[in-house]
Parts: structure tokens; C-alpha cells; sequence
């Protein structure tokens, strides 16, 4: 037998055709993430970053690269790297090039796990978040892989998100040096000010709301002066970077905010440049409100638009129903979210393609069906139709029987649960 020296088939390497294995468990709303380019998207499954197509079943591509089950990913601004984390004794960061499958960096800085990564807009760095065990935050250089700062996470709690917020701007509201992110963990939000070149790292002092809030998942909006955390309780909050508090509470949803994703905001009319590197400031409030979407664990995917950080007001503008809570939120087109559609991923291990715009407010209208599901569980029985090949059946520990068609890879009938 071919690669296989010793007969007894333990050097043959089996070529996988297909993984079905969309795990909605990763937590802070990044377990499943559409491509920019609107037609690929990507999800952990076990050790593996699996690539598929939107349009084409059979379309599917593997990362492999870690040794033990990926708990964090995601995708750059144009789509060029993907960042994935795992847990285990080796705790790599990995970051790849997309168009080549190929690994650009292997971080290896932290132990125990990995609870967040993410990519900042303009492609130059990556933040990387320790689990509890290991409770350090890195932020890497992605022009060469190597650290610019580090620190430890100065609270108890584990971390389940973090996000960019862009360059910080002096009060002519241009941009500076400075780059903000931020981090949730628990009840705490930690806001911080990099300085790259300096290497050095300002926390501004944690802060909690009155209240058992647990938070899930945040992002920035209006460019980075507002940013929106959603909570185990279903509540989205509005923090001012520049104020330092909190602005406004709303209830969304019930069962938690699984994800939620804020449009970034594009001015009308750019400022004027001047003579040499000279740029005028832009003064104002913003000419476009922000979107936002929001996936509650009841199932609903819900769309909120804030008109003026100034004058905090959500105002739901659409709203649709999807079977089991929303984990995973991934819109075609971040810049504008009234057209295209969103990639969502449920906790019943199901992805949903929903159009863009939401059917408005108060029409109750239910989502697509799901054109990919997975088991939630321990596949323990598998067994082919004897007279139909493209006809299987699987068992699994979540209590269900499936009956999948295995030319299209989707489940045909189920029963069970």
C-alpha cells in the first residue's frame, strides 16, 4: 500500500472530502465569520478553521495549524489574515494569509488558552487575550510578529470579547498616533489607550454597572466614540471612550446578547485637505446614524440605529426570528447594513444567510431556514441508507436522529431533541 511502510495502514494519510462541525460555543460572537468577500466564511471546528462557501457546498478548505480545539478567531478588515487561538499547553495564536491557506505567524506568548483575538481596521496589529490561567493580554505587530506590549488582565474574571476602536483623535477631532481597544470580562469593561511606537499601554480604570450584569460581546461605533456592550441579562449599553462612563442602558432581547456587530460610520463629505500633509479638522455631529445589529438568545436578530452619541437613543428600526439563540452575527457588508446580508449562527449549531434590510419592527417575521446544521454533541452512530448512497443517518449525544443527503451535505429530517 502506498505511504504505508509497514503494511498495517498506520502510515495512510486519509485526504478529508468534507467536515460538518460548526461549533456555536466560541464565545463573544466570533465563532462563525463571513469573508469580506461576501461569498466564503469561516468557523472552528475542533482543532481545525474550516473555510466554506455561502453558495457552494462542496467549496470547503481546512487551516490546520493548531493541536488542540481553536477558541478564538477572526478575520481581518479587507480579508488578507485570519487570526485563530486554542487552548491546551501549547496556546498559540496563529495568524494566517487567507489567499495562500498559509501560516504568517505562530505567537506563542501565552499559556492555558486563548479568550479573544482581534485585528485592528488598518491591519497592523493583533490582541490577543489569555484565559483565566493565563490573564495577559499581548498586542503583536503584524509586520514582523513580534510584541509590542504586554500586560495582565487586572481582574478575576475571565475575558469573552475584545475589539478595536481605531485611532484615538485630539479634541480637533484628528487622528493621533494612539490606537483604543478594549476588553470584557465578567462584569468589567476595560478600555485602553496603546501608544505602538512607545510601546506602552494605558488602562483606563475598569469599570462595572450598578447591577448583575455578566457582559458578552461588544464593538465600537461613530467612529469610535461610542462603544456598544451587550450583557448576559439581553441589555445593550452605550460607553463614551472620551467621557468614560456609561451613557444609556437598553433591553434588546431576552436570554443575553449572543453578538452584535456596529456599522462603522463613513462621512458624508470628507474634510478638506490643505497644502502638504496639512488636514483640516471635521467638526459636527455625525452626518449618518449607526447601525447596529444585535443576536439575542431568544432568537432574535434585531436592528438598532443611534442617530447621536451626543443625544444617546437606540431606536429599533427591524427584527427577525430564528430558531435557537444567536451566537455568532456576520453582515456581507460592514459599512452598510440596509443592504446585502449577514451570515448568523445559532446555539442549535445552525447557519442562517438572512437578507439585509430586516423586515421592520413588529412584523414578526421569521428567518430563513438553516442551509448548514451540525450536531451539538458526540456523533456515536453512523450508518449508510443500503440502497441510497447519498442517504446517512446519524446519532448523536444531543438527543437527535438525522437524516442527511450527502450530496448536499444538509439534513433531510431530523427527530428527537
Amino acid at each position: 500500500m502506498a505511504g504505508d511502510p509497514y503494511g498495517d495502514g498506520a502510515g495512510v494519510v486519509m485526504e478529508l472530502e468534507h467536515a460538518i462541525g460548526f461549533s456555536p460555543a466560541l464565545r463573544g460572537g466570533g465563532g462563525l465569520v463571513l469573508h469580506p468577500n461576501g461569498r466564503e466564511f469561516l468557523y472552528a471546528s475542533g482543532a481545525c478553521v474550516v473555510v466554506g462557501d455561502v453558495q457552494d457546498p462542496h467549496n470547503q478548505s481546512f487551516l490546520r495549524g493548531h493541536d488542540d480545539d481553536v477558541t478564538a478567531l477572526a478575520v481581518s478588515s479587507t480579508g488578507r489574515l485570519v487570526a485563530s487561538g486554542q487552548r491546551g499547553a501549547n496556546a498559540d495564536v496563529v495568524v494566517w494569509d487567507f489567499e495562500d491557506r498559509r501560516v504568517r505567524f505562530r505567537l506563542d506568548e501565552h499559556d492555558h488558552g486563548i479568550a479573544a483575538v482581534a485585528l485592528s481596521e488598518d491591519e497592523r496589529l493583533l490582541l490577543s487575550v489569555g484565559v483565566r490561567a493565563d490573564r495577559r493580554l499581548v498586542v503583536w505587530d503584524l509586520s514582523c510578529g513580534g510584541i509590542v506590549c504586554s500586560a495582565p488582565i487586572p481582574v478575576d474574571d475571565e475575558a469573552t470579547a475584545a475589539a478595536w476602536g481605531g485611532k484615538m483623535r485630539d479634541v480637533k477631532r484628528r487622528d493621533t498616533g494612539n490606537y483604543q481597544f478594549a476588553v470584557v470580562a465578567g462584569p468589567h469593561l476595560l478600555s485602553y489607550v496603546l501608544n505602538p511606537v512607545a510601546g506602552t499601554l494605558e488602562l483606563i480604570r475598569p469599570v462595572s454597572q450598578a447591577g448583575a450584569r455578566t457582559y458578552t460581546c461588544l464593538g465600537y461605533g461613530c467612529e469610535g466614540d461610542v462603544l456598544f456592550v451587550g450583557s448576559s441579562s439581553g441589555d445593550i449599553s452605550l460607553y463614551s471612550p472620551a467621557q468614560r462612563n456609561f451613557l444609556l442602558t437598553v433591553r434588546v432581547c431576552s436570554g443575553g446578547v449572543g453578538s452584535l456587530v456596529a456599522q462603522a460610520v463613513v462621512p458624508s463629505a470628507p474634510a478638506p485637505a490643505g497644502e502638504g500633509d496639512f488636514q483640516y479638522a471635521r467638526f459636527g455631529a455625525h452626518s449618518k446614524p449607526t447601525l447596529l445589529l444585535v443576536g439575542g438568545g431568544d432568537g432574535s436578530v434585531v436592528l438598532l440605529s443611534l442617530k447621536d452619541p451626543k443625544q444617546p437613543q437606540l431606536d429599533e428600526r427591524g427584527r427577525a426570528q430564528l430558531s435557537g439563540g444567536i451566537t455568532s452575527l456576520s453582515p456581507s457588508r460592514p459599512q452598510d447594513f440596509t443592504t446585502g446580508g449577514a451570515l448568523v449562527g445559532t446555539s442549535q449549531g445552525t447557519m442562517h444567510y438572512l437578507q439585509l434590510p430586516l423586515p421592520p419592527a413588529g412584523s414578526k417575521s421569521m428567518g430563513p431556514p438553516p442551509f448548514s446544521e451540525s450536531p451539538l454533541s458526540t456523533v456515536c452512530c453512523v450508518q449508510f441508507h443500503p440502497e441510497l448512497n447519498d442517504r446517512l443517518a446519524t446519532a448523536s449525544h444531543d438527543g437527535f436522529l438525522r437524516l442527511w443527503d450527502s450530496s448536499t451535505y444538509r439534513v433531510v429530517s431530523r427527530c428527537g431533541g
